[in-house]
């Protein structure tokens, strides 16, 4: 149950502030919010793969594994936690994120104040002060939000699940609470900026509890130099840069649209836009619940050679993914626009056969990606190439769409065409001849 509760936090929050930000900001407010979010997504690949990568890491020395390997998975020895080896992966973990936070914030100072100006003078009614003062909060938020992104791996892989699960409803929690008391009160997008702010603080103060121990065993095991730790961040990087490239090939695929259409439509056809594919995306990462949870189990799965296991636990998940996500999808057609309605906001969705292709869309998108998802356990990552080539034909042809005036038919369809010509399909199948042969397993299935 709790795990059911953070995964919904985790991706439902902003959609249960939702009635509130569309109640108290104008279409153009929202619009910009919408392009905060881009943003923050955009500033979250500094992560460059890492964050899976370090959990994946830690739950194999934690289970006794004595080195890392750059392709496969190292048996354990004895089941004991090698801690000598998880201080050079957390200190390695917490230089990256150091690192980036403070890239992230001088450019989103810097290079991001310049973007967001503009984006204000074209709004017109938007009042410049007031967006740029949420802008500089939202910056210095997405910082720590980047920095702290080492938290939720080491729980993972300490194999301390529930107390990760407390992190993620203690971040995502507070930002709804917050978020909504500042909106209510009247502070606009830099109450929703102030509430990104204080999630991750507040999440950080709820598991400080449980990191004591953890981090008290690992100083235990000797204070780790940067030489060590630098040796396993190279190995950890073999897979990293290529989840990292994937994850560049994903924005482009599904948040790099926002531009596009806030830039040749306008801000109010981006609120409607953005809105639609957030809810769309709420509903595709709370079905995708079980795969999530299920990662540490599939990958136990593939270290004892358990494919009848990972066929049990994948065939269950995907189940569960198509109904939970046909279900949200009609609802969202047939009752979206009604429940908007019923709180007064002046934001609506797309029109309704808009919203039916992009429901298709992301359902086939959330469908693939977990496919790929189950691939990574292995410790393997063969769709980087065609995750960067997607991405780069749709930001060509979602670019093109727009600059020819082609409208948001145009843009949505340059997302749903590329990806149906190959990845829709590919990882699916690859993992579908996986589970089917059961070769390698050494388990008899029954």
């Amino acid at each position: 149950m709790l795990g059911v509760m953070a995964q919904f936090l985790q991706y439902g929050a902003a959609l249960l502030l939702l009635p509130l930000i569309l109640a108290r900001l104008s279409p153009e407010q929202v619009g910009v919010w919408y392009i905060f979010v881009a943003v923050q997504g955009l500033a979250m690949l500094m992560d460059f793969g890492f964050q899976p990568s370090f959990a994946r890491s830690f739950a194999l020395v934690f289970s006794g594994s004595q080195e890392l390997t750059k392709e496969g998975l190292t048996a354990a020895k004895g089941g004991t936690a090698n801690y000598a080896l998880v201080a050079k992966v957390l200190l390695a973990a917490r230089v990256i994120y150091a690192g980036a936070s403070l890239v992230v914030l001088v450019v989103l100072l810097t290079l991001g104040t310049l973007y967001i100006r503009s984006v204000v003078v074209s709004g017109g009614s938007l009042e410049q002060r007031d967006v740029m003062l949420a802008w500089v909060i939202f910056s210095f938020a997405v910082s720590v939000n980047l920095y702290l992104m080492w938290v939720s791996p080491l729980l993972i892989g300490a194999d301390k699940v529930d107390k990760n699960y407390l992190y993620l409803i203690a971040n995502r929690g507070t930002f709804f609470l917050a978020g909504a008391v500042l909106l209510i009160l009247g502070y606009g997008l830099s109450g929703l900026a102030i509430a990104f702010l204080l999630g991750p603080l507040a999440a950080r103060l709820a598991v400080a509890g449980f990191l004591h121990p953890i981090l008290r065993d690992i100083r235990r095991a000797g204070e780790p130099d940067l030489r060590g730790a630098r040796k396993e961040l190279v190995i950890i990087w073999h897979n990293s840069k290529k989840m990292g490239l994937v994850s560049i090939g994903a924005y482009l695929i599904t948040r790099y649209n926002i531009f596009v259409v806030s830039h040749f439509i306008g801000l109010a056809a981006a609120a409607s836009y953005g809105l639609t594919v957030q809810v769309l995306m709420a509903i595709s990462s709370i079905s995708q619940m079980p795969f999530q949870i299920n990662v540490p189990t599939m990958v136990r799965a593939r270290l004892g050679r358990n494919i009848c296991s990972l066929r049990h636990i994948f065939l269950q998940s995907t189940t569960f993914y198509c109904i939970c996500f046909t279900i949200g999808a009609v609802l969202l057609i047939l009752a979206g626009d009604d429940l908007l309605a019923s709180v007064g906001s002046d934001t609506k969705l797309l029109e309704p056969g808009l919203v039916m292709l992009l429901s298709v869309i992301f359902l086939l998108e959330g469908n693939h990606a977990n496919s790929a998802l189950t691939i990574s356990t292995a410790n393997k990552v063969p769709f980087v190439y065609p995750a960067l080539l997607s991405g780069g034909a749709i930001f060509v042809l979602s670019t093109l769409s727009g600059f020819l005036g082609w409208g948001l038919l145009g843009v949505i369809l340059s997302q749903g065409l590329v990806q149906l010509s190959y990845n829709n399909w590919k990882w699916p199948l690859m993992v579908a001849k996986e589970i089917s042969s059961g070769a390698g397993s050494e388990v008899k299935c029954g």
